[in-house]
């Protein structure tokens, strides 16, 4: 997720729900916010100009040497780094296919004639109550035609993690695309009652990352920018759908308007946002509730305009994780406690904690000196 950072765009497939996902969204939410500190903060990292010095020059040296033959040099490189990534893509399922039990069942290719489902659902079988495997298997019988996916199957995953709300959101969907509407009402309610709302999306993404450790040829960055490939796609049209037929129920469309205040306020990721938003703001459409569809909109936009006017830093930043992996481990671990915008927030006085008690990377804050600068 962090390269929505980079980029400045939502992802595509998750982000623009309104048409292509039918989803909808709620007012009691609140956009994401950046953490309060009773301290003021820096505006810039701790620069060591000698090691910048060095940085810089090391880099401009190369540069008349890089216009010579620049396209030959461009090619050869490009096959270099097409050579590597194969190898290490090889080697990384190798790895993966010889994993222990448990990261063999989340992350290793299905052997020929098995799915997703029955890796997961052998090591359930094996030792119960793992909250990863647990809502992973749920998401998977979203929408499956499979007798192991059975309701009480169902409950008794999300009791593996039953003060967190994020299983019940996966539940909730699951019903939902069964149509059983008391099952829906139900898991809602589950959501807003539990103490905590944690999609354990830094916890996967470092446990991709970490089974890959030892493979023939393997970087922890890499990994773990991988890793946020193997997080499954959550799909929020069946519940969206559901919201959509039942909104002259009162007791749906009051239901689906809280499943969408609880993504807003509570989700750790910016899709749960996302998700949350536009679930609310479709029913109040329908609801011809034009006040607060412009409410959810400043809302949006208020967001997108922070986003922006804080575009250099997040790009030095989202840079920086890329060569520091010490800032990587740090976000990654903090978006599951603080959630996924105020993580990146984080990370300018994380940079600075890092630098002071552990030593400087010169190539991190030359990239910050550049894009701080606007150069």
């Amino acid at each position: 997720m962090f390269l929505w950072f980079l980029t400045g765009k939502p992802e595509t497939a998750n982000t623009e729900p309104l048409q292509s996902q039918n989803q909808i969204t709620n007012v009691q939410t609140s956009e994401p916010k950046p953490p309060e500190s009773s301290e003021p903060q820096d505006s810039e990292l701790q620069q060591d100009s000698i090691e910048n010095d060095d940085a810089e020059s090391e880099i401009l040296a190369c540069l008349p040497e890089l216009f010579e033959d620049a396209e030959d040099r461009k090619e050869k490189l490009q096959q270099h780094f097409e050579d590597y990534e194969k190898k290490r893509v090889d080697a990384a399922k190798r790895h993966l296919s010889n994993a222990d039990a448990f990261n063999y069942s989340l992350f290793a290719p299905p052997p020929e004639g098995k799915t997703r489902l029955d890796l997961l659902m052998e090591y359930h079988q094996q030792f119960p109550g793992n909250p990863l495997i647990s809502v992973d298997i749920i998401n998977a019988c979203i929408g499956a035609e499979d007798e192991r996916c059975s309701d009480s199957l169902i409950d008794d995953l999300v009791s593996a993690d039953s003060n967190n709300g994020a299983p019940h959101v996966s539940a909730t969907i699951f019903y939902a695309s069964k149509g059983e509407d008391d099952k829906v009402i139900e898991h809602i309610k589950h959501i807003e009652q539990a103490s905590t709302f944690n999609e354990r999306y830094g916890e996967r993404v470092l446990t991709y990352a970490q089974a890959l450790a030892g493979a023939e040829i393997g970087d922890f960055r890499l990994a773990a920018y991988e890793g946020i490939g193997a997080v499954p796609f959550l799909s929020y049209k069946p519940v969206f759908d559901w919201c959509e037929k039942g909104l002259e129920q009162a007791a749906i469309s009051d239901a689906c308007i809280s499943l969408g205040a609880e993504l807003t306020d509570r989700g750790k990721t910016l899709i749960s946002w996302h998700m949350g938003l536009g679930l609310q703001k479709k029913i109040y459409e329908a609801l011809d509730n034009e006040e607060i569809v412009t409410a959810l909109e400043r809302e949006k936009q208020s967001f997108y305009q922070r986003r922006d006017a804080n575009a250099n830093t997040n790009t030095a930043i989202s840079l920086m994780m890329l060569f520091d992996e010490r800032l990587l481990r740090r976000w990654f671990e903090n978006i599951d406690v603080h959630g996924e915008v105020e993580s990146h927030a984080m990370m300018q006085e994380e940079a600075t904690y890092l630098y002071e008690t552990q030593g400087d990377n010169a190539l991190c804050n030359f990239i910050y000196d550049i894009f701080n600068s606007g150069g």
